[in-house]
Parts: C-alpha cells; structure tokens; sequence
C-alpha cells in the first residue's frame, strides 16, 4: 500500500483520505471489469498486441544492431508479426491470450511435475498434485478458450473489489490512528 508516499505527498492528516480514494478506484475498477468482461478482454487483447509488436521490433533491432544471431531476429520478426495480427483482429489477440494463459499453466504444470519426481516425502505429493492439476487446467484452457477468459476477467474484477475494501479499511485504521 502506497501510505509512506502518500503520507509524504499529501500530509499526515489526510493520508487516510488518499487510501480510502485508492479502495473506491480499486472497487469502481473490480466492478467495470465485471460489468463489461467483454470490453475487458478487448483491451487486454490490444495490449498484448501492442506489447507483443514492441517486444518483436526491439529484439529485430537488436539482432541487426547488435550483430545478434539470425534466430533473434526470426523470433523478432514472428513476435511483431503476432502483435500486428492481434491489432489488425481482436478476436485473434483473444485466442492468443487465451492460448499465452493456457501454455503457461501447462509448463508450469510439467515443470513441478519434474521437480515432483526428485522431491521425497510429502513434498513429492504436493507437487504432483499441483503439477497434474495445472496441466490439467492448462489443457482445459486450450480445449475451452472462453473459460480461460472469462475466468481471467472474474479474477480480475473479484481481486480488484477485495483491493478496495482492504484499502479502505486501512484508510478507516489511518483515520482512527489520527495518521
């Protein structure tokens, strides 16, 4: 929480204000997220765009400054090629970010897998439990792209609302503390 710079900023006294404005942000934030799921995933599909295309120019520009390999300039161009693909056509940054979550749970999945099968103990269960839940989850996200979003939106939204309420329970503590 952001009290030590606000309270820097703006005084003591009204730094409980400064939080609860943060907890009210948070929540207005949480609840457009769960009023408007579809604008949500539009926006982070564009920004994945965006982010994907900077990320492709910087490695090409880099591959040809730099005097990198070919391959960093192969992956250059393929990052920039996805971004602009994701730009031209929201639906296709969707499917991508849909895919991106999915292919992360599934490594992630395999990677405690593996480091289920040197563990000893209980350790050793825990972490095939977690690995072959996530790679589960994971490849449910392939299968299904829409829960993949629609459960990053819920997650989003319910996330930014506890925020909100935190922060501004912290400003109600500030308040009563005369910070």
């Amino acid at each position: 929480m952001a009290t030590e710079s606000a309270v820097g900023t703006v005084g003591r006294s009204s730094a409980w204000m400064v939080e609860a404005a943060l907890g009210f942000l948070w929540i207005v934030l949480g609840v457009a997220v769960l009023a408007w799921p579809e604008a949500t995933i539009r926006v982070v599909a564009v920004l994945l765009g965006l982010g994907l295309l900077a990320v492709g120019v910087i490695r090409v520009l880099l591959g040809l400054v730099a005097g990198r390999r070919l391959g960093s300039i192969v992956v250059g161009v393929v990052l920039a090629v996805g971004g602009v693909l994701c730009l031209a056509d929201v639906a296709t940054g969707k499917g991508a970010l849909a895919f991106l979550v999915a292919a992360l749970w599934v490594i992630d999945g395999a990677a405690e897998l593996v480091l289920a099968v040197g563990a000893r103990g209980s350790d050793r269960i825990w972490l095939f439990v977690v690995g072959g839940l996530t790679v589960v989850a994971g490849i449910a996200f392939l299968v299904w792209p829409q829960l993949s979003l629609a459960s990053i939106v819920l997650t989003i939204s319910i996330a930014a609302i506890v925020i909100g309420f935190c922060q501004i329970g912290f400003a109600a503590s500030l308040r009563r503390s005369g910070a």
